[in-house]
């Protein structure tokens, strides 16, 4: 027993006590000095009963001798407490060898109690716990889970080349810093870049290259690559197969012979090269060169490693690129039950067996299942970028797109682009990009139709009544389901139908990056908007600046989303103010905080989605889902003697059920009479429901004889 830093503790000791008479023993106890509390001891004999107690508060108290005469045997138990503590007693058991006569004559049992100051450790705290200021998770009842592709679209800025710095008369101040698909950065060459842009550590390959390790000036005007001078249509068949077979084992592909095709070092980058090229023969490769085009290694829409062989360019061609990065998010919407595809009827009392087959048994119809918008497999995210790049009006803005993304390792898993478009740039008209977008969002939604109608339709649920089919092998048993029809004069018909689900698609754009690029891949040079000064430095001639500058930046404020208005908030100018003497820094970003809503209905929860809606709209998606539902045929197969049997049962268990219920309406009767002690009611109760006698009958039984034979028993 103890209080919150206090423990109490007891001992006891047995003593002779020559002031005690012949055959007694005496008691004594001894509380803490200055302890208010009452303290108290119960004694009890060895067979369990109470023969005194005891108090005593603030000193020791005596008992007044006691015999033995309620204490036989060799033993006794003392309790001991103190008043209103709220605890158990705490027993103490005294057990002797002797009797108690014997060994506690003239003996004296003191107790003592003693309390202490301790130091009290709080309880171990529980490794999971509430917070008590929290505040409950709401459950909400619909937050659905989007599916999301990235992509890209490059919208060229057709731009006079004589604006453009060449190798001979450019007047680059500073090479702009590099900047991958996702937004690492290589290095830092001037102070505005270094502010806005704080320098990220790589984890990757390098997008262009490497200042440190190579070459780093930059590709200006129409300057041919030194790689690219070279003949590709003069090489010999044994050069170009002897350079692809090295490619093939080592990973190094020779520049002279496959330009601007770099893959990465790492074991993973190797043995996916060997995947991919391990269908391409040394034979295509050497006509397909040898025919003036090259080949080009890139990663799909699902991070896969794809080869394509592209025309090289007739001369270099100077541009301006806005590099838009767009996301395809498809939101799940309504879900409701579509198309029938069973119907069956059983005939009054007829049993069957029916057995549910869905497209997911099989991995074949899983992957001619799938689709973009609800799954994100990789065969699904091929086709997907196949149906795209088939939308796309013009082949040769396809190939320069693939040339500017052809450097596959830089781009990890991220797409080379869904599609390209070129807009004059210098007539001073701004948002002439609006047009290319619209393009661009119709062929993309025509795709996204086109890989949903495809899903869809090889979506298949069959439900089987024939008993004698065998189960086919897949990855999972089908469902199957016992049915019976209990009316007996009228069909039970089904109808299953599939369910299907709503997807919204939205294609929104959520980044743009401005790039140079004069047709060769090793000319590629992307930024960020806050860079946009460094490239121009780079890459215009100085007194070109300002109408390039307000060329992009009026492209920029003239995005219009997919209802039409201009959306100006998408891409904002800043200024970073420093010391009094440092002058004040003004740059272009895309506003973070950017966002779009779509209500795909009056009804419908709107969708937010971070950057500006280009193009929304709705799709339907068979799913695996089957509902059911029942009803009886108007027709009645039964004659009129059937149908009077069928009447007069069902009005033999209406009497029946009427009889049963009388019966408990007299017992709760009987229990109400007792309830409320209701005498002459139960008289006349005991009158009209008078008890029945309970006669035992016993029609025979065996009783025994004093010779051990039977005899039959009488009736009573």
């Amino acid at each position: 027993m103890s209080d919150p830093g206090q423990a109490t503790f007891v001992s006891y000791t047995v003593e002779p006590d020559s002031t005690l008479p012949k055959n007694t023993f005496g008691l004594s106890v001894t509380a803490p000095a200055g302890d208010s509390r009452t303290f108290t001891c119960e004694v009890f004999n060895e067979a369990g009963e109470r023969v005194w107690d005891m108090t005593t508060q603030g000193g020791t108290t005596d008992s007044s001798p006691y015999d033995f005469t309620s204490f036989a045997g060799h033993s006794l138990t003392l309790r001991l407490n103190y008043k209103d503590s709220g605890r158990e007693s705490v027993g103490i058991p005294l057990a002797f060898t002797q009797d108690l006569s014997a060994a506690l004559d003239q003996q004296r049992i003191r107790i003592s109690w003693s309390a202490r100051t301790v130091a009290v450790s709080e309880p171990p705290r529980p490794l999971v716990q509430l917070d008590p200021g929290g505040s409950p998770v709401v459950l909400s009842y619909d937050i659905p889970e989007p599916t999301s592709y990235r992509g890209r679209q490059i919208v060229e800025m057709d731009f006079p080349v004589e604006w453009f710095a060449s190798q001979t008369t450019g007047t680059s101040k500073s090479t702009p810093t590099p900047t991958s698909a996702g937004g690492g950065q290589k290095q830092q060459h001037a102070v505005r870049a270094s502010v806005i842009m704080p320098s990220q550590p790589r984890l990757g390959p390098l997008s262009s290259p490497s200042p440190i390790y190579a070459d780093d000036a930059p590709v200006l005007g129409t300057t041919v690559p030194t790689e690219r001078t070279s003949d590709s249509t003069k090489l010999s068949d044994q050069a170009i197969t002897a350079a692809y077979e090295k490619a093939k084992a080592t990973g190094y592909f020779d520049p002279k012979i496959f330009p601007g095709v770099r893959v990465g070092d790492d074991q993973a980058s190797l043995l996916a090269l060997r995947e991919v090229l391990d269908g391409l023969d040394a034979e295509t490769v050497v006509t397909q060169i040898q025919a003036g085009k090259r080949l080009a290694l890139y990663r799909d829409t699902s991070g896969r490693l794809s080869y394509r062989f592209i025309a090289e360019p007739l001369r270099g061609a100077p541009s301006l690129l806005l590099v838009e990065y767009y996301r395809l998010s498809s939101f799940p919407a309504r879900y409701g039950a579509g198309r029938t595809i069973k119907t069956f009827s059983l005939l009054p009392g007829e049993k069957t067996r029916i057995r549910v087959n869905t497209y997911k048994r099989s991995s074949q119809t899983v992957a001619q299942s799938s689709s973009i918008l609800d799954s994100t497999s990789q065969d699904t995210e091929s086709e997907f970028e196949r149906s795209v790049l088939a939308e796309q009006s013009s082949q040769d803005a396809s190939s320069r797109s693939l040339e500017y993304y052809a450097e596959a390792q830089a781009e990890g898993k991220a797409s080379w682009g869904w599609g390209s478009a070129s807009v004059q740039a210098s007539g001073g008209v701004s948002g002439a990009s609006n047009a290319t977008r619209e393009e661009f969002a119709k062929n993309l939604t025509n795709a996204v139709a086109q890989n949903a109608a495809r899903a869809s339709s090889r979506r298949d649920v069959e439900i089987d009544t024939s008993l004698d089919t065998k189960l086919e092998a897949g990855e999972e048993e089908a469902v199957e389901r016992d049915l019976e029809n209990i009316n007996v004069s009228r069909t039970l018909n089904f109808v299953f139908r599939q369910m299907n689900q709503e997807f919204v698609s939205v294609l929104h754009l959520v980044d743009v990056r401005v790039a140079y690029f004069n047709g060769y891949g090793e000319s590629r040079m992307e930024v960020p908007l806050p860079q946009l000064e460094d490239l121009l430095d780079t890459y215009i001639v100085s007194e070109r600046h300002d109408a390039v500058r307000d060329a992009i930046v009026g492209e920029l404020q003239a995005i219009t989303d997919y209802r039409g208005q201009e959306r100006t908030d998408f891409v904002q100018s800043r200024t970073l103010t420093g010391e009094d003497d440092q002058q004040p820094i003004t740059y272009l970003r895309v506003n973070p905080d950017a966002v779009s809503m779509y209500r795909p209905g009056p009804d419908a929860a709107p969708i937010n989605v971070p950057g500006v809606i280009v193009a929304a709209e709705s799709h339907v998606m068979r799913t695996d889902g089957v509902v059911v539902d029942t009803f009886l045929g108007l027709g009645n197969a039964l004659d009129d003697y059937s149908t009077g049997l069928q009447t007069e049962t069902v009005r033999a268990e209406q009497i029946e059920n009427g009889r049963r219920q009388a019966e408990l309406d007299r017992l709760q009767l009987a229990m109400q009479l007792i309830r409320d002690k209701n005498t002459d009611g139960a008289k006349l109760y005991q009158q009209l429901f008078p008890t029945v006698p309970i006669i035992n009958q016993i029609e025979q039984a065996a009783i025994g004889t004093p010779n051990g034979q039977t005899q039959p028993a009488t009736r009573s």
